[in-house]
């Protein structure tokens, strides 16, 4: 077994759109991001069609955005967790541009806004059409490469937390056949969802609960895992996991 004690840098678990944002976000602090394929290949949001709400309409708000959100959620929402990210997505927007996404705009280049779902106004941004995650994967994937204070780990799956007097004190995991500690007390867990325990489902089969796993095992609190994401329409047909079927096939808004 290998051994390496990273001397206090953060080790992120998970290649998808969570794990490339943390890295970024801690950009110039050094980091080593553990991804147990390449960079964004098993992860969820490669798949999403649909695009990402924000308040840029002149004619919305925040308070308007949360008060659709809250609606939406019938009860079931943390209106603080919800203000937050609600508050936050306007310039969480503008800084994925900055990142590389490339957003579909009008002619004039301002953003195209669309209309979906449970929202009042024209608030959801889209890049490539229907393929916004695709676009987000590929973009936050190349900005975390030319990152000099990013290390990257491919085809290492991390198997367990270790923890010690209480605290965390590393991660034991798994590359090329080969074990490996690599020794910090700071580890963030992107690893996605549990939709790939599903036989009827279209989220990658790599998506299994790996992370809530650990969690639980290093002995953390887990909680709502009543909620699991879906996507709302797919293609009945023997493959597994099932195709998507565009949200744009049921109609704007």
């Amino acid at each position: 077994m290998t051994m390496h004690n990273l001397h206090g840098r953060p080790v992120i678990v998970g290649g998808g759109i969570a794990g490339l944002m943390a890295a970024l976000h801690l950009a110039p602090e050094p980091v080593v991001l553990v991804s147990k394929t390449a960079l964004g290949d098993e992860a969820s949001s490669v798949l999403a069609q649909g695009g990402i709400a924000a308040s840029l309409g002149s004619d919305d708000s925040p308070d308007l955005h949360l008060a659709d959100t809250l609606a939406a959620g019938d009860g079931l929402c943390d209106e603080v967790a919800a203000r937050r990210v609600v508050e936050a997505a306007p310039q969480a927007i503008e800084h994925l541009a900055r990142l590389g996404v490339a957003f579909d705009r009008t002619p004039d280049g301002t953003l195209l806004l669309g209309l979906e779902a449970a929202h009042s106004r024209r608030r959801i941004v889209h890049a490539g059409g229907d393929a916004t995650g695709r676009v987000l994967i590929r973009a936050l994937a190349a900005a975390v490469r030319r990152t000099p204070s990013i290390a990257i780990l491919e085809g290492v799956e991390v198997r367990r937390l270790i923890v010690e007097d209480g605290e965390i004190a590393g991660v034991l995991a798994v590359g090329n056949g080969e074990a490996m500690t690599l020794s910090t007390g700071r580890v963030v867990l992107a690893t996605g969802g549990i939709g790939g325990l599903f036989d009827h489902t279209t989220n990658p089969r790599g998506s299994f609960g790996q992370g809530l796993a650990l969690a639980a095992r290093a002995g953390a609190d887990v909680a709502d895992l009543e909620f699991v994401q879906f996507h709302p329409t797919a293609l009945d047909g023997p493959r597994r996991p099932m195709p998507l079927v565009s949200e744009a096939g049921r109609g704007e808004g």
